[in-house]
């Protein structure tokens, strides 16, 4: 090989590098730069008033579709703006995300800009500025997971979804938005969109880590089998080690733990003592669902334990947490 084709190939490899770490460098900070100017595009702040941004959309709709269904539509697309933020961030960590994560943040903060300045617009009017931003944002959001040098292999925040079961989380979700339309027509002010989405993630953390810990035992217990068409294969299929779905699980129990804690400061003493037997109640039903000393699941009481958990433990404990002390109904 001649000195000048070696030295061509080593400035190609030179450059390659370069950009590589100089990529490494930017798309980081384009990420939590995009997340920040998210904020302050969708106005969906942790302190926003949930009840403003329900009247806001009524408002916008001129009527067309009833309050508390509007209550609902407006509380998914606050869930939706910090779920997708965390996707956007996870996605440039090596190993944990990849571009099909990073399409999914982005994909659900455009939604949600686009929501807000068309809601904005038509109740406040339209304002040019508001207007281009949102576009640029849109068109970046659009872009970034084309260009991205993000790793297209398997992601680990996938594998931990997948392991979560997330296609059951409707069976808490659906009632959860059917109380935050209840509360709302009853004319009881749920405190902050903050408050609210915190006490639905953690009831999914809730759904999660019994999901895993019934991954476990169906397991253990050997009812999924490799041969069986009908198998849970989140253990046998080595989506995550048995280790890392016992940690997880316990992280996911240990989080939900902690948002009881800090919603507990804001409930009146008096629905405290009867909320406190909710959540004891439904932490033990979902851990003895399948796990000893009686797991329940194998003896025909699945069902009871799920209505249980999904219905009125879920319910009565949203509006415990989110509703203003003084308008609290339910009980």
């Amino acid at each position: 090989m001649s000195t000048a084709s070696r030295s061509s190939k080593e400035s190609t490899l030179g450059t390659a590098m370069q950009r590589f770490a100089l990529s490494s460098c930017i798309e980081p900070l384009a990420v939590v730069t995009s997340t920040a100017w998210f904020a302050i595009l969708s106005g969906m702040s942790p302190s926003m008033n949930f009840s403003e941004g329900v009247d806001d959309l009524t408002a916008a709709l001129g009527g067309g579709l009833p309050r508390p269904i509007c209550a609902g539509i407006h509380w998914i697309l606050c869930v939706a703006a910090p779920l997708g933020s965390l996707c956007l961030l996870l996605s440039v960590i090596p190993t944990l995300g990849n571009r099909t994560v990073m399409t999914a943040g982005a994909s659900l903060m455009a939604m949600v800009v686009v929501y807000n300045v068309a809601v904005n617009s038509i109740v406040s009017g339209c304002d040019t500025l508001q207007l281009l931003q949102s576009a640029l944002f849109v068109l970046i959001m659009r872009v970034l997971p084309r260009v991205a040098m993000v790793s297209d292999g398997e992601s680990g925040c996938i594998r931990w979804l997948i392991t979560t079961r997330p296609w059951s989380f409707t069976a808490v979700l659906l009632p959860l938005a059917v109380t935050a339309a209840t509360l709302d027509w009853w004319g009881i002010e749920i405190k902050s969109v903050g408050r609210a989405t915190e006490v639905v993630l953690s009831m999914v953390l809730l759904q999660a880590a019994a999901n895993q810990m019934n991954s476990l035992a169906d397991w253990r217990s050997g009812v999924d089998k490799a041969d069986s068409a009908t198998s849970d294969m989140t253990v046998l299929s080595g989506l995550l080690p048995v280790k890392a779905l016992v940690i997880s699980s316990a992280v996911s129990l240990a989080t939900f733990a902690v948002v009881f804690a800090d919603c507990a400061g804001d409930v009146d003493e008096a629905y405290f003592a009867i909320d406190k037997w909710i959540v004891i109640m439904g932490v033990v039903l979902s851990i003895i669902y399948t796990v000893f000393p009686i797991p329940l699941k194998y003896i025909g009481l699945g069902d009871v334990v799920v209505f249980m958990c999904f219905g009125p433990a879920a319910t009565h404990s949203r509006a415990y947490w989110e509703g203003r002390p003084a308008e609290r109904t339910m009980g």
